[in-house]
């Protein structure tokens, strides 16, 4: 009896050593994994060369955009005669996404002029700016093949970053789960394809951006201060929307701490942030060959009056000497992109949502927009993320406030901007959203039936975003009728002009049937080979009619019902989800 009352506590103390090794041997098992040739190079690698292969098949299949002629000749334009202003080209934009793209097509032989084909907008708004491009040397092929990698490359480089961030935020194999969200992104695979656009670099210098402003605050070296100017000086000359967040990450530039938040001014970091202040000064005066404008004002007959409160009269003088200030100002052309912006987005721009066309903003655009066009997915494994975090289920990662603050801030301001073209618009936030979707991964650890549902979740995500390829600038959800999606957005979310080559490949299977067509882009599309003839506004006919989406919505004219007539008749088939083919020739509904 006494020797069974001796032996019998030892039992459960076994079975617990017993299991703490299991557990230690798992956990070792998993360490090893994670330190392992595949999960930290192969792995990523086969994840982003998929990435560029997508990209590649978009390419490929997809006619230039409505943006991307602009965007090229401006391109083009700057590195051949260094005009910034004053040219054939656009001053709207920084130059860092058109200068990159234009790069590999500097030779004389890439030409797009000719701008006198007219479109349903020149013919209906009575305006020559609206009119399509007319010559594309050597090919639209050669022009989209010799401009367009470089941006896909530049979304390499974001996968890129988004490891190396959810790898140092989590784990190796939360990294991977996110590079993998990634690769089969359609947003980020379509913007990031096309020729000389600006929302692709503005989502990756952003999210550099926030990523060195991390590894500065880690280690707050001078190495660390310089790379993080250039990420600055990057970030500015992508969109005017940089501005704020330039200016957010100076002011945390000077306040953090390796583990803490000055409050005191005398101490900030004053010498760091100033210095890299001054690198992104120079990156961006570098980007316009190092310009100085000079500003004069000049008055030959001078008068000064100055009102002063609780005065009755104003304080008035007349100047003996004329005025003539003449100031230098480097990089005038920046601050002129900037501006135009601005007046942009105070004037509005006509848009479309739900079935209803409007000037300026809505607040309901993007929250529809992101419901829509982000990948169901994706907004589970976010909603999930969030949950888990505000219920404590998960352990929050370093400098986790830092990197929710710039993408709830640009959501924020994007709510109040009076600009709704599209998806595009909110693509910075969406890397953010992914890097968010890594503390899901966490949550397996020790949980793999939890890992084989994540898994499974993931193969979903794959088959629902092929869905479109490679139509990824077109994508909807599975809850959206990919027929019926221009009822509920338009522009850059359906149709950006990007059908034609789809179109030339229906008229190759139907070549003795003569196309009426109503085309949404910026390019002549006999550049590619079709013949077809324009279909104006309120034009009936009898045949086959093709009509873009954005048409359809009519959002770019000032009769949006000026294609309606074409909905009373069935639609014969929809190429590559943004031209509608009708028959007009029968009764209609």
């Amino acid at each position: 009896m006494n020797q069974v009352t001796a032996t019998a506590p030892t039992e459960p103390i076994k079975a617990q050593r017993m299991n703490n090794a299991g557990v230690a041997n798992s956990q070792a098992f998993r360490d090893k994994g994670e330190r392992s040739v595949v999960s930290r190079f192969v792995l990523p690698a086969i994840l982003l060369l998929v990435y560029l292969l997508q990209c590649a098949w978009f390419i490929q299949s997809q006619s230039l955009t409505f943006d991307e002629p602009i965007n090229i000749v401006s391109g083009l334009e700057e590195w051949r005669t260094g005009q910034y202003s004053g040219g054939m080209g656009m001053t709207d934009h920084p130059p860092l996404a058109r200068l990159l793209c234009t790069l590999p097509a500097i030779e004389s032989r890439f030409q797009i002029d000719d701008k006198v084909v007219p479109t349903p907008e020149s013919v209906a708004w009575h305006n020559s700016d609206f009119a399509s491009y007319g010559r594309v040397l050597p090919s639209p092929e050669a022009i989209t093949w010799h401009t367009r990698p470089v941006n896909a490359i530049l979304g390499t480089v974001l996968g890129l970053l988004l490891w190396f961030a959810a790898r140092g935020l989590y784990s190796t194999h939360a990294a991977n789960f996110v590079l993998a969200l990634f690769a089969f992104s359609p947003s980020l695979i379509a913007h990031f394809s096309l020729a000389a656009t600006n929302d692709g670099a503005m989502t990756l210098m952003l999210f550099a951006t926030v990523l060195q402003l991390a590894r500065w605050r880690q280690h707050q070296s001078w190495a660390q201060a310089l790379l993080m100017g250039f990420a600055l000086g990057g970030m500015l000359l992508t969109k005017a929307s940089s501005v704020p967040f330039f200016v957010m990450a100076v002011v945390l530039m000077l306040v953090l701490k390796h583990d803490s938040i000055a409050i005191l001014p005398s101490r900030w970091n004053w010498r760091q942030t100033l210095t890299a202040i001054v690198i992104s000064g120079l990156v961006v005066w570098g980007a316009y060959r190092f310009h100085i404008s000079k500003l004069t004002l000049t008055a030959t007959q001078a008068h000064m009056s100055i009102a002063v409160p609780d005065r009755p009269d104003q304080i008035t003088r007349d100047l003996a000497m004329p005025i003539h200030v003449s100031l230098p100002i480097p990089a005038f052309e920046y601050a002129r992109a900037i501006a135009f912006q601005l007046f942009h987005d105070k004037a509005g721009h006509p848009a479309f949502l739900l079935g209803r066309n409007y000037i300026g903003g809505s607040r309901l655009y993007f929250p529809v927009t992101l419901a829509l066009k982000w990948p169901i997915v994706t907004l589970l494994l976010l909603t999930v993320a969030i949950g888990l975090i505000c219920f404590r289920r998960t352990k929050l990662p370093r400098n986790f406030w830092l990197w929710s603050a710039f993408p709830v801030i640009y959501l924020a301001l994007a709510e109040i901007s009076n600009l709704n073209l599209g998806e595009r618009y909110i693509l910075p936030a969406y890397p953010f959203a992914l890097l968010a979707c890594g503390s899901v991964w966490q949550y397996t650890r020790r949980r793999p039936v939890v890992a084989a549902v994540l898994l499974l979740t993931l193969a979903i995500h794959v088959a629902d975003v092929m869905r479109y390829a490679p139509d990824y600038l077109s994508y909807f959800n599975p809850f959206v009728r990919s027929d019926r999606s221009y009822r509920l957005l338009s522009d850059s979310n359906v149709d950006w002009g990007q059908g034609l080559v789809a179109l030339r490949k229906y008229q190759d299977l139907h070549p003795n049937v003569p196309i009426h067509l109503a085309y949404f882009g910026s390019v002549d599309p006999a550049v590619y080979g079709i013949r077809a003839i324009p279909l104006m506004p309120n034009e009936r006919v009898s045949g086959t009619v093709v009509v873009s989406a954005t048409y359809l919505t009519g959002q770019t004219l000032p009769d949006p019902n000026g294609y309606h007539w074409v909905l009373q008749y069935p639609v014969e088939s929809v190429v590559n989800h943004s031209l509608y083919i009708f028959s007009t020739s029968g009764r209609g509904k």
